[in-house]
């Protein structure tokens, strides 16, 4: 069945027509492409502010009230999205689709610990602010750039390319997926003491990742989820923090 690109929103209930997307959409590529020294998480976050402009005044700020503290739901929504895209073992991973259901009862309920497992260890959000990761080597961050253009060109991060999200929260999703790639090499850092990973080990990182986006599956409440909990710009922001 072809994808259906009938229906493309700037946030959930805002739509945009396929020129406007395109004119959206050309901004986008020319502020990833253009990056010079700039990381590519940081011009993810310009991508971000610039879509936020385009909002109507006063609907970002409508949000659905949520119990949990704002750095509860930060970590939560790390934690779930983490374990879905990075496993230890890729191949052997069964699961292929976000917990929505889960996720919202710890968002009323939190656990009293949010660790993060990676390579059969448990780490801490306090590990990932605590440890400074840096710039990658070039040809690495030259990759992630390289990543970040295809899924944007070929409109695999959101509406039909991507779990139906909306404009915004797609381009959050991304930038999330970003930095939970650099917390997978903190963790890995932090394992063998501090070696770096060198590009060979960050590609095929990358490329687990790849082929678990190709696999996953969300239901039309984990894509509602998401579209509540991907619009804070304020939640990107804090979540970005941790991948530095």
């Amino acid at each position: 069945m072809a994808p259906d690109w009938s229906v493309i929103q700037l946030i959930d209930g805002y739509l945009l027509d396929w020129h406007e997307y395109l004119n959206l959409e050309r901004e986008l590529l020319t502020m990833v492409r253009s990056q010079g020294q700039k990381r590519i998480d940081r011009c993810l976050l310009d991508c971000s502010r610039f879509l936020a402009r385009m909002v109507p005044p006063g609907e970002l700020e409508r949000s659905v009230k949520i119990e949990a503290r704002p750095k509860t739901v930060d970590q939560l929504i790390v934690r779930h999205l983490f374990d879905l895209y990075f496993p230890d073992d890729v191949f052997a991973c069964d699961r292929d689709e976000l917990d929505a259901q889960g996720l919202a009862k710890q968002l009323v309920q939190p656990p009293s610990a949010l660790p993060i497992q990676c390579g059969g260890v448990d780490y801490s959000f306090a590990d990932l602010n605590g440890f400074s990761l840096g710039n990658l080597d070039p040809q690495s961050e030259d990759m992630l750039a390289r990543f970040v253009y295809c899924r944007i060109f070929s409109k695999l991060y959101f509406a039909a390319g991507f779990a139906n999200l909306s404009l915004l929260a797609g381009v959050h999703h991304l930038t999330i997926i970003i930095a939970m790639l650099r917390f997978k090499i903190k963790f890995m850092m932090l394992r063998n003491q501090g070696r770096r990973p060198d590009f060979y080990e960050v590609a095929e990182i990358l490329r687990a990742l790849e082929r678990r986006l190709t696999q996953v599956y969300f239901r039309k409440e984990a894509t509602a989820a998401l579209e509540v909990l991907l619009t804070s710009a304020e939640r990107l922001e804090r979540i970005l923090s941790l991948a530095y």
